[in-house]
């Protein structure tokens, strides 16, 4: 049986951000308490996705992760700055 296959027609950082903006809307409908805080915290996590996916992309981190590769060294560290 094979695979159905999707080709995604938007970045997984816009989706991602899409999802935060939707989840912080709804949960401004909810009353305080712990489904509003859920979905408030998937919000931040889907954010924090989108910021750590788009810094993996940055040429900054590709070159910075290539440099490092075959050099057999687990004791060097690359120091990058934190996503926002």
């Amino acid at each position: 049986m094979q695979r159905r296959r999707f080709k995604q027609t938007t970045t997984l950082e816009e989706r991602l951000a899409g999802e935060a903006k939707r989840l912080r809307e709804d949960a401004k409908s909810v009353p305080p308490g712990a489904a509003r805080e859920a979905m408030l915290r998937k919000a931040r996590q889907a954010e924090t996705g989108a910021h750590f996916s788009e810094w993996l992309r940055s040429p900054d981190a590709t070159s910075s992760a290539e440099a490092g590769a075959g050099e057999g060294s687990a004791s060097r560290s690359i120091k990058h700055d934190p996503p926002p």
